[in-house]
């Protein structure tokens, strides 16, 4: 009786918790695959094995913050309003990005892009982040920027960065001031008060000019730079100058790349001028960005400078780019991840980098991987991609970058596409379909269960009144 009770009791409930599995095991469908490529001649252009050409995917400047101004002349101490829109011209989303605003003052010889000493940066500043857009998508875009009350009177253009996760440039370099978005020209109308500011013409690295334009200049590999620069008041009366020097690796955007930061306060006098300067003793990265901010008395920006320089010796890779060439993920979507060596130096070759990528979407049992690869070899500097196809349909998933260098991370970015944030109404959650089949299954099962127990105590109790009534 028993064996029989469980002869069709047994497969209804291997049935019931595997039946979902099988499920989601085909909705997987996961490459994962592993590229190793040990070229031997670092300055080659051959593309390693296992990468290809990284603008395959990324478009510079495929992102623009266009701008237009209330009003063309803006008094001291009055607002700015600033409306526009933002336009995201690629054919896959762009998450997480930052819009970023430099005021600058023309002076005399300014060209559109800058000439090095020609423009003056007077502030800086973020104006929006943590935005989503869908492909090709826009959304509106407005700020205010007020003018102080002692802003110098004269030309003024508004220029704009935009940058996506906090370390992709998709329109302008923030770490230069003559590569940039969109613009917008504007004069400050007033009295002129005199003002203090940084000369760019007297900035030097290590006692050599500095110039703002150009490829950034090298330093010795152990080598502890000092930058300079001097401060002019134009003004009448003696101002107190108050400076920030930040360190950063690369650039300004992630602000965990700050590497050190030091104030100074100093008094100029009228129509003179102050050196300050700052040394940098850390030897440990390949790249870096100072920036000096002269403050009001406030804490606001009045006069910005931006150094950028190298070092020899040293040479740490970088992640560009990441993201998937499509939203929804359909049966031909490929994730990628761009990444380059930050120092040309053909001697110092990042000889043993690791990059990995994945694809991850909340699935039945958890997060499911949808797609991995790896690359592992040389990282020139050119800017080159490791891609992944997947045909998994997903519509929330998550790409993930690692890059590694001498087997530790040095750069990690996470990509997350939400379908709360790309689409108007998203359709059932996914694993949806395979709740309602675990649903439908487990009841088959406890009806089962629930049947074969009354079944077997029936025919328990039939037996033993049986048994009673022989005796």
């Amino acid at each position: 009786m028993v064996m029989r009770t469980l002869f069709w009791l047994v497969p209804i409930v291997c049935v019931a918790f595997l039946l979902p599995l099988v499920f989601s095991a085909r909705a997987q469908e996961m490459p994962t695959t592993t590229d190793v490529s040990l070229p031997t001649d670092f300055a080659s252009t051959t593309i390693p094995q296992g990468l290809e050409d990284c603008f395959n995917y990324y478009t510079f400047g495929s992102v623009e913050a266009q701008i237009s101004g209330s009003l063309s002349r803006v008094y001291q101490g009055t607002n700015f309003s600033v409306a526009g829109t933002l336009t995201n011209q690629n054919p896959y989303p762009i998450t997480d990005a930052t819009v970023w605003v430099k005021i600058i003052k023309l002076n005399t010889g300014a060209t559109k892009k800058g000439v090095s000493g020609s423009v003056d940066v007077v502030d800086m500043f973020k104006t929006a982040e943590h935005i989503t857009l869908a492909a090709h998508g826009s959304r509106p875009l407005s700020f205010i920027w007020k003018a102080p009350t002692d802003t110098q009177p004269g030309s003024y253009r508004m220029v704009t960065f935009v940058d996506g996760n906090e370390q992709f440039s998709l329109s302008g370099l923030l770490f230069t001031d003559d590569t940039f978005g969109n613009t917008l020209d504007f004069s400050v109308v007033g009295q002129d008060f005199g003002a203090l500011r940084f000369d760019k013409h007297t900035v030097q690295l290590n006692k050599k000019p500095f110039h703002f334009t150009g490829y950034p200049p090298q330093i010795a590999a152990s080598s502890t730079p000092t930058v300079s620069a001097v401060i002019l008041n134009s003004g009448n009366d003696i101002l107190p100058a108050h400076i920030t020097w930040k360190l950063y690796y690369w650039d300004n955007a992630i602000p965990s790349h700050l590497i050190a930061e030091r104030t100074q306060e100093q008094l100029v006098a009228a129509h003179a001028s102050t050196t300050v300067s700052f040394t940098v003793t850390d030897t440990a990265h390949s790249v870096y960005y100072l920036v000096g901010e002269l403050l009001d008395k406030n804490g606001a920006d009045r006069s910005v400078i931006g150094v950028r320089f190298s070092r020899d010796g040293v040479n740490t890779p970088r992640l560009e780019f990441a993201g998937v060439n499509q939203y929804p993920a359909a049966t031909s979507s490929t994730a990628f991840a761009c990444m380059h060596a930050t120092n040309d130096d053909p001697n110092t070759p990042v000889t043993n980098g690791k990059l990995t990528l994945s694809v991850f979407a909340p699935g039945f049992f958890g997060t499911t991987t949808l797609a991995q690869k790896s690359y592992e070899g040389v990282i020139t500097g050119d800017m080159l991609a490791l891609a992944v196809p997947f045909t998994a349909q997903a519509k929330t998933f998550t790409v993930i970058a690692d890059l590694f260098q001498d087997g530790k991370i040095v750069d990690s970015v996470s990509v997350p596409y939400r379908c709360e944030d790309l689409q108007d109404a998203c359709p059932s959650a996914p694993g949806a379909g395979l709740l309602v089949l675990w649903a439908m299954t487990g009841l088959v099962a406890i009806g089962g269960i629930g049947y074969g127990t009354y079944f077997f105590i029936r025919k328990y109790r039939l037996a033993r009144e049986n048994d009673r009534t022989y005796l």
